[in-house]
């Protein structure tokens, strides 16, 4: 590899694909192959030989201070944040979710049949499945959630902690206001639709309408809107920050 006339490491091959820019263009990336063995090649520095590693791999974070990827060896799946191997895992699935100002970074892995979701390398609770596209930090990268199954029961936990149980978490759920102070999403139980609001269910306004379709919105100014149905009419209903109707 030659970036701007210096020569990096001489290598068998890079991985196609696999070069990477920093966000903020200062660091580069890459996975080279020298023999049997492959390492990820940062700055033109060799940081490792592994057997193989994670697609999509390596990762800068949104500032591009932050290098982490998935490497599998010895029959185990790992994650290498700047540097540091984290816990061993059967498999890791999904892309490693960065908090906005790039201090955190969470992935899910899983061991025997239980998922768990990473966070700055430590695994929190286990869960039969995880929705992993749910991983996600507010903007202000405080706090993280997401939505995972055990016994047939949904729950959105946030920064660890369990919501109240629901036999569906509708897709698209949850999303995070803007200002990152506001977590909202859809769910059923007993084929009953519900607005989870900050962890409370709000039913003053009706039913809300669920469906494959219909996602969770916050507008620019922190307002909430959904549709609900109530005598057999439609409604829109915008809801403030402190759940009040607008």
């Amino acid at each position: 590899m030659i970036l701007d006339g210096a020569e990096g490491p001489v290598e068998d091959g890079i991985a196609s694909g696999t070069l990477k820019f920093s966000p903020d263009g200062e660091h580069f990336a890459y996975i080279g192959h020298v023999g049997d063995t492959s390492s990820v090649v940062e700055d033109g520095k060799r940081l490792g030989d592994y057997h193989a590693f994670g697609a999509g791999s390596p990762f800068f974070g949104p500032d591009g201070k932050q290098l982490i990827y998935f490497v599998h060896q010895d029959n185990k799946w790992f994650a290498v944040e700047d540097g540091t191997e984290g816990p061993a895992f059967d498999s890791i699935r999904g892309t490693p979710q960065f908090s906005a100002n790039g201090a955190h970074v969470a992935y899910c892995g899983g061991v025997g049949g239980k998922w768990t979701v990473v966070a700055d390398g430590t695994p929190g609770p286990t869960h039969h499945q995880i929705a992993v596209e749910t991983v996600s930090y507010n903007s202000g990268g405080d706090h993280l959630v997401y939505a995972a199954e055990d016994d047939q029961v949904w729950r959105v936990y946030l920064d660890g902690k369990a919501g109240d149980s629901y036999d569906i978490i509708a897709p698209g759920s949850p999303v995070w206001s803007p200002d990152g102070k506001h977590l909202v999403n859809f769910a059923e139980k007993g084929r009953q639709p519900a607005l989870v609001f900050d962890g409370k269910e709000v039913s003053e306004f009706g039913v809300p309408v669920v469906g494959r379709s219909v996602v969770p919105t916050f507008n620019t100014d922190g307002t909430f809107e959904f549709l609900t149905s109530k005598e057999t009419v439609l409604y829109r209903v915008r809801v403030g920050g402190s759940h009040g109707s607008g």
